[in-house]
């Protein structure tokens, strides 16, 4: 009979690393009203926000950035909730299409905004050369 392995040559017991519950993507934007408005400044805490708008549908961290989701009636066309990030717990930045919800800093992706960098001319284009041949 085959013995198994001592402890010291057997493989690790894999260890499943803890996971956010995914949230159901949208199939159509549903109408969202909310007495919760204001606007959130940089550098604002998580509380301050939870005071101004209540709680998030959901809340991610990882590593020094938290990502704070809210409705905002267009889940499926916008593609997203309201995501608002904090980096060591302080408001950095918001991507925002409610209308009650609004941000008085810059946002990395404000509404209607054009891609930003350098026109170029004949658009983006993508080369691709053929492998030489020996």
């Amino acid at each position: 009979m085959d013995q198994p392995p001592p402890p010291s040559l057997r493989e690790p017991p894999h260890r499943r690393v803890p996971q956010a519950p995914e949230l159901p993507r949208p199939t159509h934007d549903v109408p969202y009203e909310s007495p919760n408005t204001g606007t959130i400044d940089p550098g604002m805490a998580e509380r301050e926000i939870y005071s101004l708008w209540g709680p998030p549908i959901a809340v991610r961290r990882q590593g020094e950035f938290t990502y704070l989701y809210y409705r905002n009636g267009c889940e499926y066309t916008c593609g997203t909730e309201d995501v608002v990030f904090l980096q060591n717990g302080k408001v950095v930045d918001a991507v925002l299409r409610w209308p009650g919800h609004e941000y008085s800093g810059q946002s990395s992706s404000p509404a209607a905004t054009p891609p930003h960098g350098p026109v170029r001319p004949g658009g983006d284009t993508l080369t691709v050369k053929t492998p030489s041949t020996p």
